[in-house]
């Protein structure tokens, strides 16, 4: 063990700690309590921090709730809030909106409050848009035109209601600066070209290279690949050492599944089916699989993805890409 590593272990007969809940032993009784590490800090949301407003004014209540359901005493409870309610304030937080929350959670009975709650079904349409500064306005918009949209007796039977307004997390200042790790796609792509394996099956002939079945030379793979890439040409090798290519949009690992399946159930009379058929050969066979295009995309039509799957063959791969 590293000597700038310590390990502390920590006993009691009158408490245990779990999580941020204390559990202590009163007049014969189990009471609880809120826990704090003692190297914990100040980490609530500050209040000009880039959120929506009903986020940053909703915080102070949700803790003062979570303090009402977890401590059990009430001199505790008090006690506690007050260290809560200088913690918002130092963190920027309005007095009048602390006082307000802290107030209406004390209003609140534990027993209550203990009690697990049915949430209703709503039916709303709800709107969902990253935040942003136009948020509020957008919302006000739509809010003050949605009149226009009942006009139409179909849309009003749809929508009765104004949506809810939902909104997902923005980018912060420190995520458009600064990235911690490339994702490993990108690091592969930018460090390796041919295939590399997944660790999760044998069937993959792992480098950057493919040696012609009929001629033998080297062939290089000038893109990055797994089984996970799209828009791929991968080749299936058969103990007889002859080639099939094929061309997906999709993941390699679902073409190579299929493949798979259509051989062990002779659904599809397909070459690859057709082949193993009548050579009897296994699904022990193993698979090659390059990037050698990486612009093909849905929505062209056939003939333009067999005009550039032929013109990708014989410039790179120089095999056939119908037939064994």
């Amino acid at each position: 063990m590293a000597p700038r590593i310590e390990l502390t272990s920590k006993t009691s007969k009158e408490s245990i700690e779990f999580l941020d809940v204390q559990i202590y032993k009163k007049g014969g009784k189990l009471e609880t309590t809120i826990f704090t590490k003692l190297t914990d800090r100040n980490s609530i949301l500050h209040a000009n921090s880039f959120h929506p407003r009903r986020t940053i004014e909703s915080i102070p209540f949700s803790q003062f709730l979570r303090y009402r359901h977890i401590i059990s005493e009430e001199v505790e409870y008090t006690k506690r809030t007050a260290e809560l309610k200088e913690k918002f304030e130092k963190r920027g937080y309005q007095p009048s909106i602390i006082t307000t929350c802290a107030e209406k959670a004390n209003s609140i009975n534990r027993q209550g409050a203990l009690q697990p709650k049915e949430k209703e079904e709503q039916e709303k349409l709800v709107y969902v848009t990253t935040f942003s500064q136009q948020s509020p306005k957008i919302k006000k918009i739509i809010k003050k035109n949605w009149s226009i949209l009942t006009l139409d007796p179909m849309m009003k039977r749809l929508f009765p209601e104004t949506p809810l307004f939902a909104y997902s997390k923005s980018k912060s200042m420190r995520e458009h600066l600064i990235k911690a790790d490339l994702s490993a796609e990108k690091r592969t792509q930018e460090t390796y070209k041919g295939t590399t394996p997944c660790h999760n099956c044998n069937n993959l002939i792992t480098g950057n290279t493919i040696l012609h079945p009929h001629k033998g030379y080297k062939i290089n793979l000038h893109h990055s690949s797994t089984c996970d890439s799209k828009n791929v040409i991968y080749g299936i090798k058969c103990p007889c050492g002859i080639y099939y290519v094929g061309m997906t949009m999709r993941k390699a690992k679902i073409r190579w599944s299929e493949h798979k399946s259509n051989i062990r159930t002779g659904a599809i009379k397909s070459p690859v089916t057709q082949h193993f058929k009548k050579e009897r050969h296994y699904l022990s066979n193993k698979i090659h699989h390059s990037g050698t295009d990486k612009n093909i995309k849905k929505g062209r039509k056939s003939k333009q993805n067999s005009s550039a799957k032929k013109n990708i063959l014989d410039r790179q791969i120089e095999l056939n890409a119908t037939q064994w």
